[in-house]
């Protein structure tokens, strides 16, 4: 990778294509403010064909497509290394060379593992462009019109919080070269800075739109013709992580960049018991936006979350569990629950306790895990209590690292 930054320190030379690479982040294609390298090189055959959001960035912009791609090609011509043309070949959608290339899985690297001159042990389709706190550059025109931003530029070597890294410098004649500088989160926060490194980042659906809005608020119950009985639907709503940053600022094993935050919900409803063989809780993931930035959590942002956590709660599940974590691509944890529901024994409806067990990735303990009891969530949901709220909403461990709101919505026939 620290071939791919000399390149891109180059290129980075013209605003133009730190503009379309800015663009393409912005747009949010994928996860925690990245951009696939693949995608920049090749802007034909990935994901910047297909996304609306980038297109009209480019034209409120005037943005060149292929402007980056154009000048990265030309810096890699100069070089004449025929193993690093293998290696970005097989970044090429499509293109099973890399499956040649004999990697190790990402989940197996360790830092002795890397050397950053070669390129055994790297998932090549996972470089990725990363531009921490990129909101605070969101308009980066100066008063003159100009496109501002000079962009310092680091390799991630290792998973730290701070590395070396190239800062831009003028010369008295105005030509550009760099300077060597450490990079860390206050310094990114403070300049501009891109970080090619593998922080494995995820596709985000254009229909997911995390930010800072607001979930709905409380409002009256929904009426529904033909409805056969009253249905409760439970989101959730908003989520803050304050301060703390659960992966480290840069990475070459995907554990980088922002907090990727998983919800959970386990129910024992209607379980079979039969005296023999205990019944198991369902448990299930929670969709919704996952990844909260390193500048949401810096300034403890809400995020919106508004995800289904559950889309029937009904009165006789008598509670369910939640459970929080941050999810890493390696150290596979479980967790045990027990949840007291209604249950099926002998055909017939009673109470009983349903164990169950969540497995999950990460590096870290467990953020939060509690069962939520029918009769006591929604008569104090909306702060009824005098407890904060958010949005109308009360707040889940408002004291804690990770806080959220479940807005519900009450269906009738």
């Amino acid at each position: 990778m620290e071939k791919v930054t000399e390149i891109v320190k180059e290129v980075y030379k013209n605003k133009e294509a730190i503009k379309e690479v800015n663009a393409a982040i912005i747009a949010k294609i994928y996860t925690d403010q990245s951009i696939l390298l693949k995608d920049m090189i090749y802007p034909g055959e990935g994901l910047l064909t297909t996304s609306k959001s980038f297109k009209k960035l480019s034209s409120d912009l005037n943005i060149q497509a292929g402007t980056f791609s154009k000048a990265f090609w030309v810096e890699v011509a100069k070089k004449n290394d025929t193993e690093f043309n293998s290696f970005l070949t097989a970044l090429k959608p499509g293109n099973d060379s890399k499956d040649k290339l004999n990697q190790k899985k990402v989940q197996n690297l360790k830092a002795n593992d890397y050397d950053p001159n070669q390129y055994q042990g790297l998932p090549p389709d996972g470089v990725s462009l990363y531009y921490p706190y990129a909101e605070q550059y969101i308009n980066p025109f100066d008063n003159s019109g100009n496109y501002s931003p000079s962009t310092s530029v680091m390799t991630a070597t290792a998973e730290a919080d701070e590395g070396y890294g190239w800062q831009p410098i003028y010369d008295s004649n105005g030509n550009m070269g760099y300077t060597q500088v450490v990079i860390n989160d206050d310094y990114a926060y403070a300049n501009p800075t891109l970080i090619i490194g593998i922080n494995g980042i995820e596709p985000l659906s254009e229909t997911i739109t995390n930010g800072v809005e607001a979930a709905f608020p409380p409002g009256p119950p929904v009426t529904i013709f033909g409805l056969t009985r009253t249905v409760r639907k439970v989101f959730v709503g908003d989520v803050r992580v304050s301060k703390h940053q659960y992966d480290h600022f840069i990475s070459f094993s995907g554990n980088g960049g922002g907090s990727e935050i998983r919800f959970t919900r386990a129910s024992g409803y209607l379980k079979v018991i039969d005296g023999q063989v205990q019944p198991t809780a369902d448990v299930f993931l929670v969709n919704g936006p996952y990844n909260v930035s390193r500048g949401d959590i810096r300034n403890s942002r809400w995020v919106n979350w508004t995800a289904t956590w559950d889309a029937d709660w009904q009165q006789d599940n008598l509670e369910q569990n939640l459970a929080i974590y941050e999810d890493d691509n390696t150290s596979s944890s479980t967790l045990n629950l027990s949840v007291t529901t209604t249950v099926s024994v002998g055909g017939q409806k009673q109470t009983g306790t349903v164990g169950g067990t969540i497995t999950y990735k990460s590096l870290d303990d467990i953020i939060r895990q509690n069962n939520h009891k029918y009769a006591s969530f929604f008569p104090f949901n909306r702060g009824e209590g005098g407890e904060p709220t958010y949005a109308g909403w009360l707040i889940f461990d408002n004291y804690s690292t990770v806080s959220f709101t479940l807005p519900d919505k009450l269906f009738i026939q």
